[in-house]
């Protein structure tokens, strides 16, 4: 098994909502072929408690957001797969520091 995962943010300024959202597949590996087994998306909200601006926003959020928000996703398919009887899928927990880049570039400012 293969897994995709990747993280999106929207900030909005005005009212300093922060949107992550994760994009997840799970592919069953077979002869070379990939075919989704397990797709979901998830989404996470924070607020900052002071307006700051886009570009403010600090180098460390990027990679707490992600750590806060993943165990609700590995949660969620557990759960999903287990209730579907579709056999137990546990993905594993994984070091996502390395996402930072790919999350700050997928962030944009809204409104």
């Amino acid at each position: 098994m293969a897994i995709s995962l990747i993280p999106y943010g929207e900030y909005a300024e005005s009212s300093a909502d922060f949107k992550l959202r994760f994009e997840f597949v799970a592919y069953q590996e077979a002869v070379g072929i990939e075919s989704p087994l397990i797709a979901s998306e998830i989404q996470a909200n924070f607020k900052f408690s002071d307006g700051i601006l886009f570009s403010d926003i600090p180098d460390y959020f990027y990679r707490n957001a992600i750590a806060i928000a993943y165990p609700y996703l590995r949660s969620f398919i557990s759960t999903l797969t287990l209730q579907a009887n579709a056999g137990l899928l546990v993905i594993p927990v994984m070091n996502l520091t390395n996402m930072e880049g790919v999350f700050r570039q997928n962030s944009k400012k809204i409104e």
